[in-house]
């Protein structure tokens, strides 16, 4: 990618995840990148609830805080460009629970995918550039 960083970018699921657990790691940046304004995450609501669902697990209560899926959730809500849930994606990726993503970027026309998910960087052709957490971070000088 040339040019300005990416502004509007599809984040996976997991990314979110990652960085709730670890907010004063690498990916917190990425949540104070959003907190600024500085990145617009394009969301739908699948997207959402399948990151508070997973926050909400049991076994991850002793990495966040209570209330964490909800605070992220509110985040989202003021800060990120909503879009209509996407139904029945086309396969282009080895996970089919990843086609969303790729769909959502697309259909949007997303400045890129931001994921560490290896089904996602395998995949060939999709029409948009998938980076990794660091990579995109790598483009905003962090």
């Amino acid at each position: 990618m040339s040019g300005a960083p990416p502004r509007r970018v599809v984040i996976d699921p997991n990314v979110f995840i990652s960085a709730t657990i670890t907010p004063n790691g690498a990916l917190g940046l990425i949540i104070r990148l959003i907190d600024e304004g500085t990145l617009v995450p394009v969301v739908t609501q699948h997207l959402v609830d399948e990151v508070v669902y997973v926050l909400a697990r049991p076994k991850l209560s002793r990495y966040v805080k209570p209330g964490a899926g909800a605070a992220f959730e509110d985040l989202i809500r003021r800060l990120a460009e909503w879009h209509a849930d996407i139904a029945n994606p086309p396969s282009v990726t080895r996970d089919p629970k990843d086609d969303y993503l790729v769909a959502l970027a697309l259909g949007t026309a997303a400045d890129a995918l931001t994921s560490g998910d290896d089904d996602l960087h395998a995949a060939k052709n999709l029409g948009i550039e998938v980076l990794t957490p660091r990579e995109l971070l790598t483009l905003f000088g962090l």
